[in-house]
């Protein structure tokens, strides 16, 4: 399911939104296995709202108390609204796209999109504020910011470490030490490691677990 949210969040669009989603709901429950007892808990939960709503917006009416009210019955209907999309209409085969579509709600993408390999590969700040502690923030070679933040289609970044000594020359000095799945990766040393040189490398990871290209081979002294 995208990240938008399917379900506005302005009043004025939401009431015709969520009529319509009860009316197509109530029309398509015995195809869809919704139960009679929740066809009427969404009428019930529709009615609250539009009569707490219509109270709210009425200059005469128009009370902090009476807000309040039209608050809590909006949100114990989106609630109810959520569980019953998750629970009869999200996974559920019978729904076509064209009554998605009539509901308002998204369509169902269920073709698998592979992962592209990754093409670029990260790059690392390294923040020695803290005794003993390396913060490692990476970011994209291509889109590269202090912000960091993973690349699309990125599940986390490989990270490899050789302690001491010259910068590496070889791939066996390496040993791997992580794989985090954000763009921050905190790493604490004993009081042994202090003031050693601490060499790294990272590569991206994508969703099916496949490496991109290596880093450049960065470091930092254990403060």
């Amino acid at each position: 399911m995208p990240s938008k949210d399917y379900m506005p969040h302005v009043e004025s669009e939401f009431l015709p939104w969520v009529e319509n989603y009860v009316t197509v709901m109530t029309e398509n429950a015995v195809a869809w296995s919704v139960t009679p007892a929740e066809t009427s808990k969404l009428a019930e939960l529709l009615g609250k709202f539009k009569e707490k709503y219509a109270i709210a917006k009425t200059p005469a009416t128009q009370t902090q108390a009476a807000r309040q009210a039209k608050n809590d019955a909006k949100t114990a209907l989106e609630s109810y609204v959520r569980k019953i999309y998750r629970k009869r209409l999200l996974h559920n085969d019978d729904v076509t796209n064209e009554e998605r579509d009539l509901l308002q709600v998204p369509i169902h993408d269920k073709t698998n999109t592979p992962s592209a390999l990754p093409q670029s590969s990260p790059v690392a700040f390294i923040d020695t504020s803290v005794h003993l502690q390396h913060k490692i923030k990476v970011t994209d070679s291509i889109t590269a910011t202090k912000r960091g933040g993973l690349p699309h289609n990125v599940r986390g970044f490989e990270l490899w470490r050789k302690i001491d000594g010259p910068q590496p020359s070889t791939e066996s000095e390496f040993s791997y030490l992580a794989r985090p799945t954000s763009s921050l990766h905190v790493e604490s040393y004993t009081l042994e490691n202090a003031g050693k040189q601490i060499w790294y490398r990272a590569r991206w990871v994508n969703s099916r677990n496949q490496p991109g290209p290596w880093s450049g081979i960065f470091g930092a002294i254990v403060p």
